[in-house]
């Protein structure tokens, strides 16, 4: 499929753009499962020596996720560039996996804190192909359009999870499912329908599992203040108890009246 949609002239139909999506996404997602659980146990290891060996075969993982998150983008550019007829529907395809492979190659950056420079561009690339691919379906793809439902869905995914930018994310998935549940039983066909509620039920798990996470995140954050204040309280208590004690002890000092308690004889 790498082939046939680097060379081949013709518009890749739906069925073989499907096809090309599969064929990438199957080889990248064991990469990025296997690179989760090396992770985990690098982190959670203790031993030195075997920590120091799965940080060797996490990077090695990370090489191969990137050669081939770097091998998508080269043949969708191709596609994209090359002057060959593409669909506008084929376009935003391409547009959403090129931000999807540039998104995956931002998970593998950010956790490596001497490469800030390169995580700055690959957020860029990422969020420069799904806003193209935003615009470009806002203006020619129904709201419901399985395509652009998807590129919503993955597009909030990079708000979530990459750029942090979590009440946007739920708002961008919030109202591409306001937009698309009306209008999707009257606009498409069976298996286009069909594709697109399960994207919608994809989009409605992801802002049920973030709303949760933000409020978790939120009463954590109100604990963490109350024991700020606690700990201010406390401490204040104790610097005045301290000033207090001091200044007793300097009064006692000071009375002129405890060298006559007992009268020399």
């Amino acid at each position: 499929m790498k082939v046939l949609a680097a060379t081949l002239d013709d518009d890749l139909d739906e069925r073989e753009l499907n096809l090309l999506s599969v064929a990438f996404k199957n080889v990248v997602s064991g990469l990025r499962r296997a690179r989760s659980i090396v992770k985990q146990i690098e982190d959670a290891e203790r031993d030195e020596c075997r920590a120091g060996l799965a940080k060797s075969y996490r990077e090695k993982i990370e090489r191969e996720t990137r050669e081939v998150c770097m091998d998508a983008v080269r043949v969708l550019e191709s596609r994209m560039t090359n002057g060959r007829s593409i669909a506008i529907g084929g376009r935003v395809f391409c547009l959403k996996m090129m931000g999807d492979y540039w998104r995956y190659m931002c998970e593998i950056v950010q956790d490596d804190e001497e490469l800030d420079a390169r995580m700055a561009e690959t957020k860029e690339r990422a969020e420069d192909a799904y806003r193209a691919g935003i615009e470009l379906a806002a203006q020619h793809l129904p709201c419901c359009h399985p395509v652009r439902l998807g590129l919503h869905l993955n597009y909030s995914v990079f708000h979530y999870e990459i750029m942090g930018r979590k009440e946007h994310a739920c708002t961008m998935a919030e109202a591409a499912l306001t937009g698309a549940m009306d209008a999707a039983a009257e606009t498409l066909d069976e298996a286009a329908y069909n594709d697109a509620v399960s994207i919608m039920r994809l989009m409605e798990n992801n802002l049920q599992m973030w709303r949760e996470d933000m409020r978790e995140d939120a009463r954590q954050r109100d604990l963490d203040t109350l024991e700020h204040l606690h700990l201010r309280e406390t401490s204040a208590s104790m610097t005045e108890s301290t000033a207090k004690a001091t200044e007793i002890k300097t009064e006692i000092k000071t009375d002129p009246t405890s060298t006559d308690e007992h009268p020399a004889a």
